[in-house]
């Protein structure tokens, strides 16, 4: 809820002041078929290119002080 809300709010001030304020989201890296048929994805191993990739997308999104940032934005809006 909080990354649409932070988007919508950064689109705002870049309008209103011509000033481009950046998302520091970090992004999920590729992951690798390792010679096994399982799936690195940096943190662990799965069976599925799927599921390495989605597992990978919720640990790099818990991880990310620009999620936490929001958040905090979003309660402080409220």
């Amino acid at each position: 809820m909080s990354g649409p809300v932070c988007r919508m709010v950064r689109f705002l001030v870049a309008r209103w002041t011509a000033t481009a304020i950046p998302a520091g989201y970090r992004q999920a890296g590729p992951v690798m078929r390792m010679s096994t048929g399982y799936w690195r994805n940096g943190f662990s191993y799965e069976r599925s290119r799927r599921d390495a990739h989605l597992d990978k997308k919720r640990r790099v999104r818990w991880r990310a002080p620009a999620n936490w940032r929001d958040l905090r934005f979003t309660g402080i809006c409220r």
